[in-house]
Order: structure tokens, then sequence, then C-alpha cells
């Protein structure tokens, strides 16, 4: 795959068709390679993208998704964040909704500060954070002062900390 240009439809097209491919890795690269274009044509594909048996590609086309911002996305990611079983892409789902301001995101959001996965509660919180919506401040307060966090190999996830921090994201923007 060529460099990444927004005005070359050839390479645009040519990446997009790559999602076909059999290869897992070059669907993979290929749905990481989306959401660098900046070009709103590959949301639907994208999202096609996140039934793709390969769970990277999943992963990829979800990050490819919050990068574009695109509306139509939304529901898509948020069922992700909802059901998928993997950690990662619930992770993903997180950030990419993150990059989303409106009611349907933060309330995704606000539903998985309980999800099973500190690492995901973490990215949820610092997602929130992004948001900057302030009704998330009970919840993220509540996080931060109850949720007990089983920690990795360093012996820490950062769910506290993530909450504290979105918070202070959303004290700053109310000022």
């Amino acid at each position: 795959m060529g460099p990444l240009t927004p005005d070359d439809d050839t390479t645009f097209d040519g990446t997009l068709r790559a999602l076909q491919d059999p290869d897992v890795r070059v669907r993979r690269r290929a749905a990481c390679a989306l959401g660098q274009f900046g070009d709103n044509r590959a949301v639907e594909p994208l999202v096609a993208a996140l039934l793709d048996p390969g769970m990277e590609v999943a992963w990829c086309a979800i990050r490819s998704l919050g990068a574009l911002r695109d509306r139509r996305a939304l529901a898509a990611i948020i069922t992700v964040l909802r059901t998928n079983s993997d950690i990662y892409c619930r992770q993903a789902a997180a950030a990419a909704l993150g990059q989303f301001e409106g009611p349907e995101a933060s309330r995704a959001l606000l539903n998985a500060l309980k999800d099973p996965s500190p690492f995901v509660r973490r990215d949820v919180a610092k997602a929130l954070g992004r948001i900057g919506d302030s009704h998330a401040v009970l919840s993220l307060r509540q996080v931060a002062e109850q949720d007990v966090e089983p920690t990795n190999r360093s012996g820490f996830t950062g769910v506290r900390d993530a909450a504290l921090h979105a918070l202070r994201q959303i004290e700053d923007r109310q000022r």
C-alpha cells in the first residue's frame, strides 16, 4: 500500500477494496489506513468491517471510525462497546466515542462505566473527559471513590486516575 494521499482516489479506492482481501493482515492494514484518509465514504465499509472474523480488523475499523467522527457510525460503535466480547475492541469503541459530542455517546459511555474490565472502564472515563459532558460528573465521582480495580503486571490500571482527570477536564470546560 502506498502513501496515504486524500486526493488520490485510486489509492483510496484500492484501500477500500483491500477490506475484502482474503488475507487478514491486508484487511487490518486497510481498516487502519482508511481513517487516515479523512474521507467519509469509508464509513459504511468500515462499519461492515466491524463484523470481520479477524478481531484486529474490527479493532482498526473502530479506531478509523473514531478518527472520521461521522455520526452515521455512532450506533455501530455503541453496539461494539455494549456487546463485543473482545476487551481491545471495547476499549477502542470507548476511545472512538470520545470523539463524538452528544447525548448518545455520553449515555453509552456512562453505561460502560460498569464494564467488567478495568481497562475498558479506564478508557471510558478518559472518553467522558474528552467529551466534557457535565452529566457524567456524579458517575465519575463514584468511580473515583469506589472503583476497586484489579491490577496488571505493573500493579496499575488507572481507572481512578482517569476518572479524576476526566472530572478536572469537565470542570475546566465549565469555566
